[in-house]
């Protein structure tokens, strides 16, 4: 199943809304306290959220220039391409696939922040190509580019995340 990000949100968060009222509903049925049960209705609607947004996989399709299509990914569907062809999307949860559906080059940038400096790898899909990264989501795209510092906790390793953006 491929949802769009933001139709899958807002379903994910109306079905959460509704375990909630069902919850209460049954409680109320069942002459039990009504409240108790929107509270683990609560409870378990949110965890319902949380567990749909965070183990999906991230599918972005560039379709021109500075425009993408984002996508949560679950089982093995497919996507079919602006040339006809169609793929067939099979990759892990939490994890992301960036698919170029344009006629220009595209790059994926690793910035790299808490280590020695400042960028990483960098990895160019052409047309028609696609790459799998194992970080779950992208956090910059075009120019949206990356800020010089961010916040992370005095413990924590390098942090790395993902820029979309043009060949220059």
């Amino acid at each position: 199943m491929m949802l769009s990000f933001w139709y899958g949100l807002i379903l994910f968060i109306s079905c959460g809304i509704l375990i909630i009222f069902l919850f209460s509903f049954i409680a109320k049925k069942l002459n039990r306290n009504a409240g108790l049960a929107g509270i683990l209705g609560f409870f378990t609607g949110v965890g319902f959220v949380f567990l749909m947004l965070f183990t999906a996989g991230r599918f972005y399709v560039v379709t021109g220039d500075a425009e993408f299509e984002d996508y949560l990914v679950y089982c093995t569907p497919s996507y079919k391409l602006a040339s006809g062809n169609e793929l067939e999307l099979d990759f892990p949860a939490m994890t992301s696939m960036v698919l170029n559906d344009w006629d220009s080059t595209v790059v994926v940038e690793y910035v790299i922040y808490g280590g020695y400096g400042f960028g990483g790898d960098t990895d160019f899909i052409k047309s028609g190509e696609f790459k799998l990264f194992d970080e779950s989501r992208i956090f910059y795209f075009y120019d949206d580019g990356p800020p010089d510092e961010i916040s992370v906790k005095t413990d924590a390793k390098e942090v790395t995340r993902l820029w979309l953006r043009n060949k220059r």
